[in-house]
Protein backbone atom coordinates (compact mmCIF):
# COMPACT_ATOMS: atom_id res chain seq x y z
CA UNK A 1 0.00 0.00 0.00
CA UNK A 2 2.71 2.40 1.64
CA UNK A 3 4.16 4.05 3.82
CA UNK A 4 3.65 6.35 6.85
CA UNK A 5 4.85 9.98 6.64
CA UNK A 6 6.64 10.08 10.58
CA UNK A 7 8.86 13.43 10.01
CA UNK A 8 9.72 16.18 7.50
CA UNK A 9 12.94 17.77 8.26
CA UNK A 10 13.04 16.19 12.18
CA UNK A 11 9.40 17.46 12.46
CA UNK A 12 7.35 14.59 13.97
CA UNK A 13 3.86 14.68 11.40
CA UNK A 14 0.96 14.06 13.72
CA UNK A 15 -2.39 14.71 14.13
CA UNK A 16 -4.47 17.17 14.07
CA UNK A 17 -1.49 19.09 12.14
CA UNK A 18 -2.15 19.47 8.60
CA UNK A 19 0.27 16.99 6.49
CA UNK A 20 1.19 19.44 3.74
CA UNK A 21 2.11 22.57 6.36
CA UNK A 22 5.21 20.64 6.57
CA UNK A 23 6.18 21.05 2.61
CA UNK A 24 5.68 24.94 2.77
CA UNK A 25 8.68 26.83 1.30
CA UNK A 26 10.05 23.54 0.03
CA UNK A 27 9.66 22.95 -3.90
CA UNK A 28 12.50 22.10 -5.27
CA UNK A 29 14.82 22.03 -2.40
CA UNK A 30 16.31 18.66 -0.63
CA UNK A 31 14.73 17.95 2.64
CA UNK A 32 14.80 14.37 4.47
CA UNK A 33 11.62 13.13 5.46
CA UNK A 34 10.71 9.66 8.05
CA UNK A 35 8.75 6.77 6.59
CA UNK A 36 8.10 3.39 7.96
CA UNK A 37 5.44 0.24 7.24
CA UNK A 38 3.99 0.95 10.77
CA UNK A 39 2.80 4.55 12.65
CA UNK A 40 4.95 3.28 15.40
CA UNK A 41 8.18 4.25 13.62
CA UNK A 42 9.63 0.71 13.87
CA UNK A 43 11.58 -0.42 10.80
CA UNK A 44 11.31 3.33 9.49
CA UNK A 45 13.84 4.86 7.55
CA UNK A 46 15.28 8.29 6.31
CA UNK A 47 15.28 9.38 2.77
CA UNK A 48 15.59 12.37 0.97
CA UNK A 49 13.34 14.34 -1.37
CA UNK A 50 13.05 17.25 -3.61
CA UNK A 51 9.21 18.11 -3.21
CA UNK A 52 7.45 19.98 -6.67
CA UNK A 53 5.87 23.16 -6.84
CA UNK A 54 3.03 21.82 -8.32
CA UNK A 55 1.55 18.13 -9.22
CA UNK A 56 0.13 18.96 -12.39
CA UNK A 57 2.91 17.03 -14.45
CA UNK A 58 2.82 13.97 -12.44
CA UNK A 59 -1.25 13.53 -12.62
CA UNK A 60 -1.13 15.04 -16.37
CA UNK A 61 1.05 11.87 -17.13
CA UNK A 62 -0.77 9.54 -15.11
CA UNK A 63 -3.58 10.85 -16.82
CA UNK A 64 -2.16 9.85 -20.38
CA UNK A 65 -0.87 6.86 -18.99
CA UNK A 66 -4.50 6.11 -17.81
CA UNK A 67 -5.19 6.67 -21.56
CA UNK A 68 -2.67 4.36 -23.10
CA UNK A 69 -3.74 1.51 -21.29
CA UNK A 70 -7.58 1.75 -21.77
CA UNK A 71 -6.80 2.36 -25.44
CA UNK A 72 -4.59 -0.98 -25.34
CA UNK A 73 -6.47 -3.44 -23.51
CA UNK A 74 -9.71 -2.15 -25.52
CA UNK A 75 -7.71 -2.62 -28.78
CA UNK A 76 -6.50 -5.59 -27.80
CA UNK A 77 -3.06 -4.45 -28.04
CA UNK A 78 -3.45 -3.10 -31.95
CA UNK A 79 -3.88 0.67 -31.56
CA UNK A 80 -1.40 3.34 -30.03
CA UNK A 81 -2.34 6.46 -28.11
CA UNK A 82 0.04 9.50 -27.98
CA UNK A 83 -1.38 12.35 -26.70
CA UNK A 84 -0.29 15.59 -27.95
CA UNK A 85 -0.24 18.36 -25.08
CA UNK A 86 0.24 21.46 -27.44
CA UNK A 87 2.04 22.14 -30.75
CA UNK A 88 5.60 23.43 -29.05
CA UNK A 89 7.93 21.44 -26.76
CA UNK A 90 5.94 19.86 -24.58
CA UNK A 91 3.90 18.45 -27.68
CA UNK A 92 7.21 17.34 -29.67
CA UNK A 93 8.61 15.79 -26.77
CA UNK A 94 5.67 13.47 -26.07
CA UNK A 95 5.24 12.78 -29.75
CA UNK A 96 8.90 11.53 -29.64
CA UNK A 97 8.72 9.66 -26.69
CA UNK A 98 5.27 8.12 -27.19
CA UNK A 99 4.71 7.83 -31.09
CA UNK A 100 8.12 5.71 -32.01
CA UNK A 101 7.77 3.59 -28.64
CA UNK A 102 4.50 2.08 -30.31
CA UNK A 103 5.43 2.39 -33.95
CA UNK A 104 4.66 -1.65 -34.04
CA UNK A 105 0.79 -0.74 -33.43
CA UNK A 106 -1.37 -0.92 -36.34
CA UNK A 107 -3.14 2.15 -35.64
CA UNK A 108 -2.35 5.20 -33.96
CA UNK A 109 -3.83 7.64 -32.69
CA UNK A 110 -2.85 10.96 -30.77
CA UNK A 111 -4.92 13.28 -29.08
CA UNK A 112 -4.58 17.03 -28.39
CA UNK A 113 -6.93 18.90 -25.58
CA UNK A 114 -6.05 22.09 -25.82
CA UNK A 115 -3.69 24.38 -26.39
CA UNK A 116 -1.35 24.77 -23.72
CA UNK A 117 0.57 27.90 -24.46
CA UNK A 118 -2.72 29.87 -25.79
CA UNK A 119 -5.42 28.68 -24.00
CA UNK A 120 -7.45 28.03 -26.89
CA UNK A 121 -9.15 25.33 -27.49
CA UNK A 122 -8.75 23.71 -30.74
Amino acid sequence: MGDYLLEVEGRDVRPPAEVYSFFENTAGKQIKIRVGPSPDGQDSRQVTVVPLGSEFALRNRAWEEDNRRKVDELSGGKLAYVHVPDTAVGGWLNFNRFYFAQVDKKVRSSARRWRRSTGQKP
